[in-house]
């Protein structure tokens, strides 16, 4: 990722007919603790991930061609790429750092477990 100038992440899984849910994808996570500005697909977890404008660009699911375009609108404007970049990791260390998922994996056992959870 060192190299990397941004992170594009499609969603192959989404289908129009029912909901299907990406989770959290390691690999924008990955890219948003690099500062990379994200291009992903407008779907649930992705777009948990990237809010769009703010921290990456959110695309139509299966469309192609807004995909190249968000990717060339970040090549086209550095100073985009690297505003969204850098919102990106403070987001990161905000919402995503370890301590902070496991805390939340916690609460979440607590509570699907009634406080029986130690």
């Amino acid at each position: 990722m060192r190299r990397a100038d941004v992170s594009a992440r499609p969603s192959k899984s989404f289908r129009p007919d029912r909901l299907v849910r990406e989770g959290w994808p390691q690999s924008l996570i990955e890219a948003v603790a690099c500062a990379l500005p994200l291009v992903t697909t407008d779907v649930p977890g992705c777009r948990e991930v990237v809010t769009d404008g703010v921290d990456g660009l959110l695309v139509p699911p299966r469309d192609s061609a807004a995909l190249a375009q968000a990717i060339a609108r970040l090549q086209d404007d550095p100073a985009l790429a690297r505003r969204l970049g850098l919102a990106a990791r403070r987001k990161a260390c905000l919402e995503f750092d370890e301590r902070i998922v496991v805390a939340r994996t916690i609460d979440v056992y607590r509570e699907l477990t009634q406080g029986s959870f130690a």
